[in-house]
């Protein structure tokens, strides 16, 4: 009985350390791969876009709509507050462990741990050319459950917008009333 648990104690031991070992493979090939530093990158990319497009959206809207209105440096701050909580809320699904642990689940269906082994050693050979393959693959099925996710969180950003702008609008339009009030009386 006391051998017996004692080998299972052993095998025991010795999956966990292959399971260290292998998970350590694997975060030595994303770190190959350099995926943080891509997301990273296509992080910053997104947040500086969606700088661009705030600043396009308040010129649409001042130039449109709210001509009439004179924007002190309080509403223009709010106004950028709210258009840059929309814009930036689309990046935020780069910015995070959600996608380093999709790569890493999507790695481990597609290569043994031997293969991963292989890759860190030998990246330029015929193996590296099966994970440049399986890579495209990998990229189109986060695109797919990417193009879901963005669907469902864009329609509760788009109504969080629209509320904080109508918000901010009546906000506005009361202060030109009172305003116009303050001037007559």
């Amino acid at each position: 009985m006391f051998r017996s648990l004692l080998i299972l104690l052993l095998v025991l031991s010795a999956n966990a350390a292959m399971a260290t070992a292998a998970e350590d493979d694997l975060e030595e090939l994303i770190s190959l791969l350099l995926i943080r530093q891509d997301l990273d990158y296509q992080h910053q990319s997104c947040v500086e876009g969606s700088a661009d497009m705030v600043e396009a959206e308040i010129r649409h809207e001042l130039d449109t709509e709210y001509r009439d209105l004179e924007l002190e440096a309080d509403d223009i701050a709010l106004l950028i507050s709210i258009y840059s909580e929309f814009y930036e809320s689309g990046c935020a699904y780069l910015d995070g462990d959600e996608v380093i642990n999709f790569y890493r689940s999507e790695i481990r269906k597609r290569f043994t741990d031997e293969e991963i082994s292989a890759l860190i050693d030998f990246y330029r050979s015929p193996l590296g050319l099966k994970l440049n393959a399986q890579w495209l693959e990998i990229n189109k099925v986060f695109g797919d459950i990417l193009g879901e996710r963005q669907a469902a969180d864009s329609f509760e950003a788009q109504r969080r917008y629209e509320e904080q702008m109508e918000l901010f609008w009546i906000r506005l339009e009361n202060k030109a009333a009172e305003e116009a009030i303050d001037r007559g009386a």
